[in-house]
């Protein structure tokens, strides 16, 4: 197999297990009845030791380095506020209140919601290509949650509050970590960032819901949106990096929501309609279609830039648009 072909398969791997993950932590809350909260909580603080220790074996000065300046220590826990436990808390209270399917593909709006936020903080006007963009999202949108009946929801309010505020959220745990992924690397700022975020959530969780009685599936479930859906799809994608460009992990990122949408339908027999499947195809081609655009369209290519996983100097010509926050996905 060639490098790129096999960069390609660990990046779609990847991808579709942060989509699985979505319909199995619905499954936890139909059948289990577990809380958001419980989920978060547990989820953060096992994963942020797995990637702490893994941290400490590979890259030891970058772990400790981030806790040996009060400037970066401030700022690791502002993201793990504002970003990390934010984006975790709203993704999962959208699944809740919603579909795995619904919240995974709003979601993946964040990109264009990206640069319409840089657009204003740049004070410049977006080209026509930008504003193309925004607004093909904005329709696909209104087609998921309204089926292509004008002045109906197909989804109920409240889901579709949840699920444009996770894409809002995704947004903001982007652009947050730059400064702190470019000293000290991906895997020292979530893995501190999860582990702080899971304490601190710890609190939350009433003491009789810290031992669930999951069933045989449930515990299924749990174990593959901790070690899968996490743990190893960051890794998987990490390492897709080395041996494909990232324009081409950014197009395979798309299977997310593809992985969310088809799970959904096989375990919970959920019924698109051709509205509905329109409006996925219209957000899931725009998002990757941003990932080719020109460079001379400064609000994608700043965003582009701004959102990438690894530092310019060591990326390829055209970066994902938004991928650091993944590892907090499930």
């Amino acid at each position: 197999m060639k490098k790129s072909q096999y960069g390609i398969l660990l990046a779609g791997a990847a991808a579709m297990m942060w989509g699985v993950s979505g319909p199995m932590s619905q499954l936890l809350f139909a059948t289990d009845h577990v809380s958001v909260h419980w989920l978060i909580a547990s989820k953060m603080i096992l994963a942020g030791i797995i990637v702490v220790t893994g941290g400490f074996l590979t890259q030891k000065d970058k772990m400790l380095g981030i806790w040996r300046s009060w400037h970066t220590i401030l700022a690791l826990l502002a993201f793990t506020a504002v970003g990390m436990v934010s984006m975790q808390f709203i993704y999962y209270q959208a699944i809740a209140v919603s579909d795995a399917a619904t919240a995974t593909i709003l979601q993946f709006m964040s990109p264009i919601l990206v640069v319409v936020y840089l657009a204003f903080a740049e004070h410049k006007l977006p080209s026509r290509i930008d504003m193309s963009a925004v607004v093909l999202a904005i329709l696909g949108t209104y087609l998921i949650v309204t089926r292509g009946h004008i002045g109906h929801l197909a989804v109920t309010p409240v889901g579709l509050f949840w699920g444009i505020a996770s894409a809002f959220a995704a947004a903001v745990y982007t652009l947050g970590p730059r400064n702190l992924i470019r000293e000290f690397g991906a895997i020292s700022t979530v893995g501190w960032s999860m582990l702080i975020g899971g304490i601190a959530m710890a609190p939350t969780v009433p003491a009789q819901e810290w031992i669930p009685h999951l069933s045989t599936p449930g515990l299924l479930a749990y174990l593959f949106i901790l070690i899968f859906g996490t743990v190893i799809a960051y890794a998987m994608y990490l390492g897709s990096l080395r041996f494909t460009n990232a324009t081409v992990v950014s197009v395979l990122d798309s299977f997310e929501p593809l992985g969310a949408a088809i799970l959904s339908v096989v375990m919970f027999n959920r019924h698109f309609s051709i509205a509905e499947l329109l409006g996925i195809l219209l957000i899931i081609m725009t998002v990757v279609g941003m990932s080719f655009l020109p460079q001379r369209n400064v609000q994608m290519a700043q965003a582009a830039a701004r959102t990438a996983p690894v530092p310019p100097n060591l990326q390829p010509a055209a970066a994902p648009l938004h991928r650091e926050r993944r590892m907090a996905k499930p």
